[in-house]
């Protein structure tokens, strides 16, 4: 064998090994264990008689994929139990709180619900509307958008007033 041949099989054996540990079961972040955990809360959920049920369900299966580390597939869930009752408080911050290491699906999420909500500018202070701007707040605190957090506040401060 040539070195050519060589330094080709040892390429190709270095491209099974990634492409083998890329695609990889969910064995070791919980695999089957989160799953039936995920499907069981779905399959709460569809059974729920009421919207409270249904998005605490919902919100237990959020929690759940978040746990195992399907972040896309907690964001969904979570974004359905907040449609499902959008006038829970507890239900904002167990998101915020589920999706805190993913800035970059938490945002979108809390800003899709806040622009839902469409205040009434002579009502008084909505306690859904606070939570969800104290979260982004919280969020914009974190990172670098320290000119978002400061117009958020702002935006809190003139609200609580």
């Amino acid at each position: 064998m040539n070195p050519t041949t060589i330094a080709l099989v040892v390429m190709a054996l270095l491209f099974a090994g990634y492409v083998i540990v890329q695609v990889r079961p969910m064995s070791g972040r919980g695999g089957r264990k989160a799953s039936s955990a995920i499907r069981e809360a779905h399959a709460r959920a569809r059974e729920a008689k009421t919207p409270e049920a249904r998005a605490l369900a919902l919100a237990e299966a959020g929690e759940a994929a978040a746990k195992a580390g399907r972040w896309v597939s907690a964001a969904g869930s979570f974004l359905r139990s907040l449609r499902a009752q959008p006038g829970s408080v507890e239900l904002v911050r167990r998101t915020a709180t589920a999706l805190a290491p993913r800035p970059r699906l938490l945002e979108p999420l809390l800003l899709r619900r806040i622009a839902a909500l469409a205040p009434d500018a002579t009502a008084p202070a909505d306690p859904v509307f606070l939570a969800l701007l104290e979260e982004l707040a919280a969020l914009y605190g974190r990172g670098r958008d320290k000119g978002k957090a400061l117009v958020v506040e702002r935006l809190l401060a003139r609200e609580r007033a």
